[in-house]
């Protein structure tokens, strides 16, 4: 059975969201930033127990976004994370750059998640995979193919409700808000 997250994990979601940094996917400053897109191609963790991507359609009420699907999602561009590969950073990075060529994308939809299995794996914290958030952004702002493009993160959440049913819910990142946040306060 797939994981959901803890109180305690969950705890950092509320705050971020309390901080206005997480922004429900449905929210209008998110769907303004998003909605205008030519074309979006998204980086999302492979794992299927979440419905990132079609949380992703539905908000957008699209079906055409074009996937890239690795275990980790955007993560393994980070050196620090556990599954860190040059190599294979490199190649899924060009096949990222040549897909938006190829379909004329201007938006790249960065796909955190929380549980992750990858996260758990390699002795990660939910805090952590937020963390690496500008890190990732600062990295695809540093590529000139990307500076004229939109970048988004994303992060899906798997919960328990109070009534003990499972919610997923997806938070669109003000990464500028982070920034601030991550600069006055240890996450």
């Amino acid at each position: 059975m797939p994981r959901v997250l803890t109180g305690d994990e969950y705890a950092v979601v509320k705050r971020l969201k309390s901080q206005r940094i997480f922004l429900k996917l449905n929210d209008s400053v998110a769907m303004e930033k998003i909605g205008s897109s030519e074309g979006i191609v998204a980086t999302a963790c492979a794992d299927d127990h979440t419905d990132m991507i079609r949380h992703l359609r539905n908000a957008l009420h699209t079906e055409v976004i074009h996937p890239v699907r690795v275990f980790g999602g955007p993560l393994v561009f980070v050196p620090s994370y556990g599954d860190h590969c040059k190599e294979a950073c490199a190649w899924l990075l060009n096949n990222i750059i040549q897909g938006m060529r190829a379909k004329d994308a201007d938006c790249l939809v960065l796909f955190e998640h929380g549980p992750c299995a990858m996260l758990d794996e390699y002795g990660h914290s939910i805090e952590d995979a937020v963390r690496w958030i500008i890190e990732i952004e600062d990295f695809f702002f540093s590529i000139d193919f990307f500076k004229d493009k939109k970048i988004i993160f994303l992060f899906h959440v798997k919960r328990k409700n109070k009534a003990g049913a499972i919610e997923q819910n997806t938070y669109m990142v003000d990464t500028g808000s982070l920034r601030s946040f991550l600069k006055q306060t240890k996450l």
